[in-house]
C-alpha cells in the first residue's frame, strides 16, 4: 500500500525507490511488482511460451517465423 498511495509523487519507480533506499521491504515489494508487469505483459507477447503446444512452443508460431526474428536466427 505504501508504494502505490507515494509511487505518484516521484519521477519514476527509480526515484521512488532512490528515495526509501533504507527501507529493504520497500524495495522487494517494488521489485517484486515490476517482475510481475513484465511477466503480465509478455503473456501477450507472440514469442511467449505455449507449454501446451507440442510441435510449436510460441504462442503466434506463423507470425513469429514471418518476422525478421527468423531471418536472424537460420542462416
Amino acid at each position: 500500500m505504501q508504494i502505490a498511495a507515494g509511487i505518484g509523487y516521484s519521477r519514476s519507480i527509480d526515484s521512488y525507490l532512490s528515495a526509501h533506499d533504507d527501507n529493504k521491504y520497500v524495495k522487494v515489494c517494488a521489485k517484486l511488482g515490476i517482475v510481475q508487469s513484465i511477466l503480465e505483459s509478455e503473456r501477450g507477447c507472440d514469442l511467449a511460451v505455449d507449454q501446451t503446444r507440442a510441435h510449436s512452443r510460441f504462442k503466434n508460431y506463423g507470425k513469429v517465423m514471418g518476422s525478421w526474428l527468423n531471418s536472424c536466427f537460420c542462416l
